[in-house]
Order: C-alpha cells, then structure tokens, then sequence
C-alpha cells in the first residue's frame, strides 16, 4: 500500500464484476487487506478525537459569538416595549405557554425576569371556570389547579389596574357551584376588586347574584361591566335579579354590556348621566324583558346624554304587551313627558348598533309614524348599523333617508362606517342613503336571508329583488366606481370607500373587474389579468352568492380567490 492510499493488490482488475473467488483466493484477499484494515480503524480513532475537539470548539466559539450577540445589549426597556405588543389583540391573554405573556416567560431567564416585572403584562385575562374533575384521576380537582394558576398570573401585576378580566364558568347547565368554583370566580373578583377597570362575566346566577351584592365601594376603578346571562341549553336566561344589586353604583362605571340576561336593564341604579356605553342584547322571545318601547328608548337617551356608544332592540309597544311581561318591569321612572316630535340632540354618540322598527301613534285618520332615528340629530355619529323590523304596509319615505337628510340640513354626516340588513329597506333608498353619506369608508350589505331565500326559488321574482330590499348588482359597482373607470361621466357615490362586504350579491366578473381595476388606478397600484395579488382597494367579500347564477356570474370560489374578506 502506498503512502497515497492506494492499495495494490492482483485482484484489481476483479473488482466491480461478476467473479466468484475460490477459497485460497479468498485467504489471499483477507491477508492482503489485513494492513489496510488496521490502519483503518488507527483513522476512524482520529477522525473521533477530531470531531470531539470541533465539537468542543464550536461550541466555546458559539458561546463566545451569543456573548456578544446585539439582543444582550438590548435595553430592557425596549424590550418591555416589545413584549407589549406581542400580546393577543383578537382575545383576552389566556393561561397557554404557547402565547403571550407565558410564551415569553419560556424563552430565557433574562426574558422571563423581564415579563415577570412588567405588570402591564399580567393586567388582562380570561378565567374559564372547569366544572368536575379528571377522569381518570378523581382525586384532581380542575377548578383547584386552575386557581392556583389564576393568583399565580394576578400576583405578578401587583396592584396595577386590572384592565380587563373575564371570567366564564364553563357548565352545560344549572349546577351546585363548589368551593373551588366559587373561589375562582366569585373570590378571585372580590380580592382584586380594589383595581379592576373592566369585568366580563358569565357566571352561573348563584354567582351572579353574590356578584350584584358587592359593595360598590369595593369597585374603585371599575369603569366598564359585561354580563353575559344567555341560558344553557335549552333553559332560560340567568341573571334574574341582580339588577336589584348595588354594585352597578360604583363611583367610575360609565359603561355596561347587558347580553341576555334575565332581568330588565332599564331598572338598575345606574347614574345614568354619567353613562358612556350602553348594550343592551335582548335574551329571545324567552326573555323578552330588554326590548325597548319607542319611548323607552328615547327616555334611555334623554336620561344618558353623554353616551358614545350605543346597541338597543326595539319593538312595537302592543309587541310587548304581548308577550305578557309584568307591569312593574316597564317602569321607567324618567320616561314621563317624552315626546317623540321633538327634535332630540345627542353631541356625543359615535356609534350606534339599532334594531329599529315602526310605531305608529293612535288616534286620527291618518297616525304619525316614528322610528327611533325619528326627530334625532347626532352630529359625532361615524360607526352605524342599523337594521329595522320589516313592514310591508309602510310607504312613507325610508326612516333611514329620512334621518340622514334632517343631519345633513343641521350638521355634516361624518359616518364612516355602515353596515345595514339587505331587509331594511329598499335599493332606491339604499343608493339615497349612499348619496348622504360623502364620507363612507367601510361598507358592510349584512343579508338576514328572510325575503332572500324565498326569492331564490323563483328566479322570475328574483329579477325584482330591489323593490323590497338592498340587493347587490352590478349597478352598485358602476355607481362605486370612479369617473374614469365608468361607462358614464357622473358623480361617483363614496369616493373614501375602502372596503366593500355583500353576504349576498349578484356580480358579473367583467364589472367586478373593472370595479377592482378602478379602486386600484385611484392609488397608483396594477393587478394582473387574473386579480390576484392586488393591494389598492383593501378588503372585498361575498359570502354567499345566488346558487342559480350563470358561468358569467361571479361565485363564492372566485371572490375567496380574488378578494379575501375582512370582518367588520
């Protein structure tokens, strides 16, 4: 064998064929590689004391290069900065290693002292309150380790305020509340009363009610409370009752979210002066106590003239005697002297979330009809959704057009943000309401699928959609479309439209292009024949169109394609 390696050998020219060796060429070949062998192996000796040495080496070198890695001269105040964005911006931060703030207590310990210590971190959470125990180890009792969890997570934001807590007590229906579970929700409440700003709760009612009871000096900071009190299952709303509790006197609530619960919310002891949000989500035919009268609407707002935000149901005043609620559950105390004709100024609603309907006051041959917009001027108002209780006898001008043209003779129509039940009125007063509203950014065409889906089974009516309800064609993207972009040299409707959503619509994919095309000349931006990829006008969706339609229709699957949908 030469210093080389190479290996001379008589079987050379053997190698790499067929050749069967006989047996004392077999001893031949194991004497000739017996050398070969041994040095071999004195090789695969240094090549394992080589790579331990690189190992070795490598890793003092990576040590040596992470010691002046840039993220250690990081300041720790940037990189409180940072961890103040990573948290969660679609939910309250939950117990979960795999998101933020935990996630960040899992990467090193100089990471973990940092979010430790940032008590803007730990100020937001939501409890899930488990119900039993594991079933395979009954002796584990879920609700204990989860409250370990929760003083665990609270103590660490010290006495900052607690921004926003929720807490949910997860039970398929009405259930013994135990000590633990009882802890959990109600405890972990009353201890951390002092600097809770905004609570949600979802309580089972023997919670609830302890709940209502707190003192409301126990309530500092608290500013904002939602209460969630649809039923389990199939039984009715919870919450019966609280509304007679004291804890909606706290010194700072000026806002309340009351989702379906089982009380009415016109008879708690709110300073309602002071009030700046106000939700109220009607329970359902079986707890029909928040549904609003005309006059208690607008007693509602005579009484809080300094909301910004409002979400009220209103129905029919013989509606509601209809549905045999007890007397005293309609006593307003300030509802006295309201008058609907009277022109009502509210400076600081921003925005409004109604489910409107007709009434109609008695006497006379011919009766005066309101709506809760009725006589209403709300100059600040930008976010509005609106739907109103379908009345095939009205034929009086739209209520919706009728409030925007009294804005636009007192004040600017500043709304930037509509979404409107395809029910609610008819294509006509669709385009109108769009002509008064200059500055509409956002536009949301929300179908309740009612007079939609009986249409649908007849394509000869379907053709007259519009003279029941808003019923998106191509000659809504013609009267969107800039002037340029258009058949005809006219005005344009909403020249700041940014984002377009139509549950249902019937669009032809030449004017959807040209609609695309059009939006995105405006900001200088091209797309490619196909449409994907453009960036010009931001956010476009049709969530359900006509099953009927023709190949030269637009589907479902092209508007996934071209246009992702963006909720609002």
């Amino acid at each position: 064998m030469d210093d080389d390696g190479t290996l001379h050998s008589p079987f050379t020219q053997r190698l790499g064929t067929n050749y069967i060796p006989s047996h004392r060429e077999v001893a031949q070949i194991s004497a000739i590689l017996h050398e070969p062998l041994q040095q071999l192996s004195a090789l695969d000796v240094q090549i394992s004391a080589l790579q331990a040495a690189q190992t070795k080496l490598k890793a003092a070198v990576e040590r040596h290069i992470a010691l002046c890695h840039p993220i250690r001269r990081f300041p720790n105040e940037l990189l409180e900065e940072v961890f103040g964005y990573c948290l969660p911006t679609t939910h309250l931060p939950v117990m979960n290693a795999l998101e933020a703030p935990m996630l960040l207590t899992h990467v090193c310990r100089l990471w973990r002292n940092v979010a430790l210590s940032m008590p803007k971190l730990w100020t937001s959470l939501h409890i899930p309150a488990p119900y039993g125990r594991n079933r395979d180890n009954p002796e584990l009792d879920f609700t204990a380790t989860r409250l370990e969890c929760v003083e665990w997570w609270l103590s660490h934001c010290k006495r900052a305020p607690l921004d926003r807590l929720s807490v949910y007590f997860s039970s398929a229906g009405p259930v013994m509340v135990s000590d633990n579970q009882s802890k959990l929700t109600l405890g972990t409440i009353t201890e951390h009363a002092y600097h809770i700003r905004e609570l949600t709760i979802d309580l089972h009612d023997t919670v609830l009610t302890e709940f209502s009871n707190i003192p409301p000096e126990s309530f500092p900071l608290l500013e904002k409370i939602v209460v969630y009190g649809f039923g389990w299952g199939e039984g009715t709303a919870r919450g019966g009752g609280i509304g007679a509790g004291s804890v909606w006197k706290a010194p700072k609530l000026t806002k309340i979210v009351w989702n379906g619960v089982g009380d009415v919310f016109l008879r708690l002891p709110l300073d309602w002066k002071r009030m700046q949000e106000i939700h109220v989500v009607p329970g359902g035919n079986t707890e029909p106590a928040n549904y609003l009268t005309h006059m208690e609407a607008r007693a509602l707002i005579e009484a809080a003239p300094n909301v910004a935000n409002l979400k009220v149901t209103l129905e029919p005043e013989h509606d509601i005697e209809y549905l045999d609620l007890p007397e005293e559950w309609r006593t307003f105390t300030f509802s006295t002297g309201v008058n609907l004709s009277k022109i009502y100024t509210l400076s600081h609603l921003t925005s409004l979330d109604i489910l409107d309907c007709i009434y109609r006051e008695s006497g006379g041959e011919k009766p005066e009809e309101f709506t809760f917009l009725s006589n209403l001027l709300l100059p600040a108002l930008t976010t509005l959704k609106y739907d109103i209780s379908y009345d095939a006898s009205r034929r009086s001008k739209d209520p919706l057009v009728k409030f925007l043209q009294l804005q636009t003779r007192h004040h600017p129509v500043l709304i930037t943000k509509w979404r409107v039940s395809a029910t609610s009125m008819n294509q006509g007063s669709f385009f109108e309401c769009l002509t008064l509203m200059p500055k509409l950014q956002h536009l949301h065409l929300r179908s309740t699928d009612a007079l939609y889906n009986l249409r649908l089974q007849d394509e000869e009516n379907y053709v007259d959609a519009g003279e029941y309800e808003i019923f998106p064609s191509d000659n809504l993207l013609d009267a969107l479309l800039p002037a340029p972009s258009r058949a005809r040299p006219a005005p344009y409707l909403c020249p700041d439209l940014k984002s377009l959503r139509c549950d249902s619509a019937d669009f032809s994919v030449r004017e959807l292009r040209s609609f695309v095309h059009g939006k995105t000349a405006r900001v200088g931006t091209t797309i490619s024949a196909n449409m994907e990829g453009y960036v010009g006008f931001c956010e476009f969706s049709i969530i359900s169109p006509p099953s009927f339609l023709t190949d030269t229709r637009i589907s479902s699957a092209h508007v996934v394609k071209y246009c992702p949908a963006a909720p609002y």
